[in-house]
């Protein structure tokens, strides 16, 4: 008999039904409060993650939307937090800073209060020239 696959995440509420009508022997756990959070969390980078790996295919990508769309829900509910006030906030935030519908990428930024600049570069030598 092979060891066991080791888990330790949050699942769906129905997945210990699925596993009783298998041959498997298995292990479960309710976790409450801030172990609940947490693993909501976690389970939410689980699900973005999948969602990036979802290809080109619509039909998967959507299939992963409805688990994070799942986690969000959770986590709303288990915050207090109202669906309207998120969409609210989330037209607030749109008007204010923009969607993500331009495709715009940060490549970089530098502070340029912080940057040393030689002498010699203020001077109009190059570092190569000035001995």
């Amino acid at each position: 008999m092979k060891g066991p696959r080791v888990y330790c995440k949050l699942v769906r509420d129905r997945v210990p039904e699925e596993l009783s009508g298998k041959p498997i022997r298995y292990e479960t756990q309710r976790v409450k409060g801030e172990s609940y959070r947490q693993a909501l969390l976690e389970k939410l980078i689980e699900e973005a993650n999948e969602a990036l790996e979802a290809g080109d295919s619509a039909e998967t990508l959507m299939m992963e939307l409805v688990d994070v769309f799942e986690v969000l829900d959770t986590l709303c509910d288990t915050y207090g937090i109202r669906h309207l006030d998120v969409f609210r906030h989330q037209s607030l935030k749109r008007k204010a800073r923009g969607g993500f519908t331009n495709g715009t990428m940060l490549l970089w930024v530098q502070d340029i209060d912080l940057v040393e600049v030689p002498d010699a570069y203020l001077e109009g030598e190059s570092s190569d020239e000035k001995e």
